[in-house]
């Protein structure tokens, strides 16, 4: 089993339709990003606590594609108003 799985490691990337993508980033350009780059998917990836608007915002300015919203702690979330209000 092990020498069949090394097999289809080396048979390199996997074809993935990708069409979701392209239409999402036709659909919502980022003018700041570099025009050979404005088809490729330039990601900001979510961080607990360091994913908030502004910083989205910046990402932006500065090329991203796309930006996701923070991850939150969801026992945070449900116990407290404050933290739930940020969101």
């Amino acid at each position: 089993i092990m020498a069949e799985e090394e097999e289809d490691c080396g048979s390199g990337p996997r074809d993935v339709n990708r069409d979701w993508l392209k239409e999402l980033l036709e659909k919502h350009p980022n003018e700041t990003t570099p025009s050979d780059l404005r088809e490729k998917a330039l990601v900001v990836a979510p961080m607990v606590d360091q994913s908030d608007l502004p910083f989205r915002l910046q990402c932006r300015k500065y090329g991203a594609n796309l930006a996701f919203t923070p991850m939150i702690h969801c026992k945070m979330f449900q116990i407290n108003l404050l933290y739930k209000e940020r969101f």
